[in-house]
């Protein structure tokens, strides 16, 4: 996807006929004849291909919403660089678990092996 998105742009803007300009004056060959048909094909692809991409984004930004606010299942801390693990891979929760426990939440594990934190 790294390299077929920046060559799907460099021949549509071939196909269109459009100069693709690098640095300055330096511009890029064209790598496809100018075509009206194949740019509108190219066009529409490039198109879907960015609308994909940003709503693979939104899919993640939805997940880890969802995790940090909905389950608080700390998924967010385990996987940020800067989080801490104990000996047996966890990251520590003891301060937030403890807080969860002062005000009337009690910890319970779904069958799948979440943790969710109910009010009682």
């Amino acid at each position: 996807m790294y390299l077929v998105y920046p060559l799907l742009g460099w021949a549509m803007l071939s196909a269109g006929h459009f100069p693709i300009v690098m640095f300055g004056t330096f511009h890029l060959p064209p790598i496809l004849p100018a075509n009206p048909e194949v740019f509108a094909v190219l066009r529409q692809t490039h198109t879907m291909l960015a609308y994909l991409l940003f709503f693979t984004f939104l899919a993640h930004m939805g997940a880890v919403l969802f995790h940090t606010l909905v389950l608080r299942d700390g998924i967010l801390s385990r996987m940020l660089p800067w989080s801490v693990p104990d000996p047996k891979g966890q990251v520590e929760q003891k301060p937030l678990k403890r807080c969860r426990e002062l005000r009337g939440f009690k910890e319970k594990t779904t069958p799948a092996g979440i943790k969710l934190w109910w009010k009682s």
